[in-house]
């Protein structure tokens, strides 16, 4: 909405890099950012109006701004944003984009700055060392505490010329990556821990549709288990708004486990039936590969060896975005997404039941498929905890405040 007083339009510029790169597939990866945007601010009966160019995609929003940069920042395929204002392409402008600079610093006006101004029209009389000049020259004129400070100016401000004149002051860093879906799905194992969700969101802004699969040991873990990782999976939610959730609870198998193999591969071999569950939900819902929140050596179910023996009981390729992180970087990751605090919540999960105190952290493979052969009818058990995995039905974070 224009501004009847000055004639300036308030706006979000978001800006992309990774797609910038994408050559002849350019086009489809900005429509589904675009469309992507679009269908966030929808989600939450937002009004807004977003408007696609070469580099930029301008937002036109009826919300707060706070809420607006909430919902940018958590969007794959946005490098950064800034709010800012358009004005009308005209060579007698700095008036009006003065008026801009006061808003966007107010109530500010002792401040030093730097000018970076960008003419991709180029019939635009004035080049970009002029507009700098000039624009700098008149500012101080209008704030006369304020100071040019080329190296470390506490306000950036930006001037583009293209089809109208875009004004904005300093930028907001996003997620980065590619657009939400645009590279396809994938099954991750969301378990109740720290790890599995950065992994989640490291995926979802690869580009990549989470859907999520969690295993339960009710009734010999709680039902507050089971509502922890509903809520870490809302969580991930605003990072893939169309995530889906899946449960299976896996205590038969475990049971098996424990009465019929030696204790300490009981830690394996309980992945290997996950990954095989897994691998059937996945199939079933034509996703191609799983993933894990796995890193090299934290534990002894994540050796070389282990991680080998699970690798062999999937059909699909296993992905471990967090594998060479440790785990102050995993911490650190979660705590800037908000999963943390939920991590850390003291619920039993099935990892932990029935763990053996001394679990082998060099597995050969021969004996885990040798202990497997003790179970009876292993993969008709396997099927059985398949064949009851249900879908939980996540209300958006917003929602789920409110209930």
């Amino acid at each position: 909405m224009i501004d009847k007083n000055n004639g300036l339009k308030p706006l979000f510029i978001v800006r992309y890099n990774e797609i910038a790169l994408k050559g002849k597939n350019r086009g489809f990866f900005e429509e589904m950012l675009a469309n992507d945007i679009r269908s966030r601010f929808a989600a939450q009966l937002i009004d807004c109006s977003v408007r696609k160019t070469r580099g930029r995609i301008y937002i036109y929003s009826s919300a707060p701004d706070e809420k607006t940069s909430s919902l940018l920042e958590t969007i794959p395929g946005i490098a950064s944003y800034s709010q800012g204002y358009e004005l009308e392409k005209q060579t007698d402008f700095f008036k009006q984009a003065s008026q801009a600079v006061r808003l966007l610093t107010a109530p500010f006006e002792n401040f030093s700055f730097k000018i970076e101004a960008r003419r991709e029209d180029k019939t635009f009389p004035f080049d970009s060392m002029q507009l700098c000049r000039d624009f700098g020259g008149f500012l101080l004129e209008i704030f006369p505490a304020a100071r040019v400070d080329v190296h470390n100016p506490e306000k950036f401000i930006e001037l583009e010329i293209r089809d109208c004149i875009y004004i904005s002051i300093g930028k907001t860093r996003a997620c980065g990556g590619l657009p939400g879906g645009s590279t396809g799905k994938i099954m991750l194992l969301l378990s109740g821990g720290i790890d599995s969700p950065v992994a989640g969101k490291m995926l979802a802004v690869r580009g990549i549709s989470l859907y999520a699969l969690h295993f339960s040991s009710y009734p010999f873990t709680s039902r507050e288990s089971e509502e922890k990782v509903i809520s870490l999976a809302r969580a991930l939610s605003r990072f893939s708004p169309n995530l889906r959730l899946f449960i299976s609870n896996i205590l038969p198998v475990q049971k098996q486990i424990r009465a019929c193999c030696e204790e300490k591969y009981h830690t394996v071999i309980l992945r290997r039936c996950m990954m095989k569950i897994a691998c059937l939900t996945a199939v079933q819902n034509e996703i191609p590969a799983l993933a894990t929140g796995e890193s090299i050596g934290q534990v002894a179910s994540q050796t070389l060896e282990s991680i080998s023996c699970s690798n062999a009981a999937s059909s699909l390729p296993v992905l471990r975005p967090c594998i060479a992180l440790n785990k102050d970087e995993i911490i650190d990751q979660a705590k800037k997404i908000g999963t943390f605090n939920l991590s850390i919540i003291p619920h039993d999960d099935c990892c932990t039941l029935f763990s053996p105190p001394n679990p082998s952290t060099k597995p050969r493979l021969q004996d885990i498929i040798n202990n497997e052969k003790m179970i009876p009818e292993l993969d008709l058990l396997l099927d059985q905890c398949h064949k009851t995995v249900r879908e939980e039905i996540l209300l958006s974070p917003e929602t789920a405040q409110s209930v």
